[in-house]
Order: structure tokens, then sequence, then C-alpha cells
């Protein structure tokens, strides 16, 4: 007599895909998290979300306290959480420790690696970011040749250094959360923070060529 054993049908269990991966932009071998919801299907257009971290931070931290994969797999889009070298984005600064790295070029040319690996909805890539990583999406949406649909930034503006440099190539979404009391990146503006939040408005206002007055919404 045999004991049977049951076999369990693993091939019926979806699979959740969270990979950490390199590649090599201008010299420096970047890292980068990418996450897959269960619901991807290769061949179907997938939304694509690049969340950048904050000064200090890396790409894992900000994937734990976001809760970007969560909101993933409700709704179906992929997620790329880049890093930045040595913790800091090439925001133009004057603070001292950012980084001085080609961080536009690498987040495009990430772009470009991923949509040879997953199929990306090229209609539907964002870029968001808390602090620096606000910054970063800022300069983005300012500078980059890639096409993003809306970019969003928390806590972070446009440094004094980067304004000169901010010539759409497309017409993004503009989202900007911003406390009115943080002490960091001032909402009024400073010679470390930059821009003020209203300043920052009033830029995209004029490269987009966005009607004023704004209609506001109160809620």
């Amino acid at each position: 007599a045999r004991n049977l054993v049951p076999v369990l049908a693993l091939l019926s269990t979806p699979v959740i895909a969270q990979v950490n991966s390199t590649i090599t932009h201008d010299g420096i071998t970047r890292n980068h998290i990418i996450y897959a919801p269960a619901s991807y299907v290769a061949g179907t257009p997938t939304p694509l979300v690049f969340v950048m971290h904050g000064f200090t931070q890396s790409a894992s931290a900000i994937m734990n306290v976001t809760g970007f994969n969560d909101l993933a797999e409700q709704e179906g889009f992929l997620v790329a959480y880049p890093n930045g070298v040595n913790n800091g984005w090439n925001t133009n600064s004057p603070f001292p420790g950012g980084s001085n790295a080609d961080d536009v070029g690498y987040i495009g040319a990430l772009l470009d690696s991923l949509q040879a690996q997953y199929s990306v909805d090229s209609t539907r890539v964002y870029a968001c970011g808390f602090s620096a990583g606000g910054y970063i999406s800022h300069k983005l949406g300012c500078e980059s040749p890639k096409c993003f649909a809306a970019i969003a930034s928390v806590s972070g503006t446009i440094n004094n250094g980067a304004v000169n440099a901010c010539a759409p190539q497309h017409t993004p979404g503009v989202l900007q959360i911003h406390g009115t009391s943080d002490l960091v990146v001032s909402y009024t503006g400073s010679i470390f923070s930059g821009l003020g939040v209203q300043d920052v408005l009033d830029l995209w206002t004029s490269n987009l060529a966005c009607a004023t007055p704004p209609v506001v919404t109160p809620y």
C-alpha cells in the first residue's frame, strides 16, 4: 500500500511580482523596485506610476510607507520605485548632500527599460514623490522628453536653479499637495527650498497656458 499525498494546484494561484533590479545610466549602476499587480497580463496596456522617495530615504522606504502596492492591486497599475544616488536626487538644491546625477535622464532610461519588459500604456505614465521626490517629479514634467500624463508632488516644489530649465515638451496634469506649516520646504518659499507653492502653480499655469483665474472647488 502507498500513502497518497494531495498535490496543491499551484498553477492556479495568482502571481504577485515585486522585483528588485538595476540599469546602468551615465556610467552609474542604478537600482529600483518594480511591482506588478496580480491582475497584470502581458500584452494588455497597463498604466505605470513612478514613486520617488524623499531625501535620505530609499525606494523600499517610500514603497512601505505609501501603500502604493495595495493601491496598484485595487486599480491595476504597475509601480516603479527608483533609488536616488546616495539617497538623494539632483533637484538643483543649494542644500548640502544632494546628488549631481542625471536623474531626469535616468528615469527616462528606466521608463525605456520597463517598456521593454512590461506592457506599459504610454499614454498613462505618471510621476509622483515626497519632498525631494516631489522636486524631481516637477523636474520630470519640466525637462523630460518623455510624456508623463500627470505629475504630483507632496511637500516638494521647484528649486530656483531649476526654474530656467522648466520648458515642458508635453502638457502634464499637475497636483501639488503641501502643508502651510511645513518647516522644511517652506510653503511661501526660501533660499533653500526654492519657489513657494503659489509660484510653482503660477509657473505651471503659464507653461501649460491654463485659464486664469483658476476654478476653485471647495471640499
